[in-house]
């Protein structure tokens, strides 16, 4: 199994739907410094919990976690453009949903379960208005 491959499984799709609104996406595994006021941009984490099931014998791969992307915007803006945003990135996460087929990149497949969200805040102390959609997957490795 590589876990490299399944996180571009599922980033992919979202930091191009952001990229063609013009908003860097930043993974949780990337570094960066908080961008000023005036501007936007998203963080999208994916965080892997079960990897296994116990089985007779060699245990058998089940990988599920979860993702979370969040999207900040100028305050002054209000959670309209948040929303606009936000809402590409669920198409995208959208459309790995097993009724649209079962895509694969480099030998990675899986699909999303329920979306949560979008939830909006104002945050206290900060330029940004943050918008936030979360779900839980499932995916599995074949090696290409």
């Amino acid at each position: 199994m590589t876990f490299q491959h399944i996180r571009h499984f599922f980033e992919g799709p979202v930091i191009a739907a952001l990229a063609a609104e013009g908003v860097e996406t930043y993974v949780d595994n990337q570094s960066f410094v908080e961008s000023d006021a005036g501007s936007e941009y998203a963080v999208m984490r994916l965080d892997f919990g079960v990897t296994t099931d116990v089985a007779l014998g060699e245990p058998a791969e089940a990988i599920q976690g979860n993702i979370v992307v969040e999207v900040y915007t100028p305050k002054g803006r209000g959670p309209g453009r948040g929303q606009t945003l936000i809402t590409e990135a669920m198409k995208a996460l959208n459309n790995l949903k097993p009724c649209t087929g079962a895509p694969t990149v480099s030998g990675a497949r899986g699909r999303v379960l329920e979306l949560v969200g979008p939830s909006f805040f104002a945050l206290e102390g900060r330029p940004h208005y943050l918008t936030r959609v979360g779900c839980g997957f499932r995916a599995a490795y074949t090696e290409p």
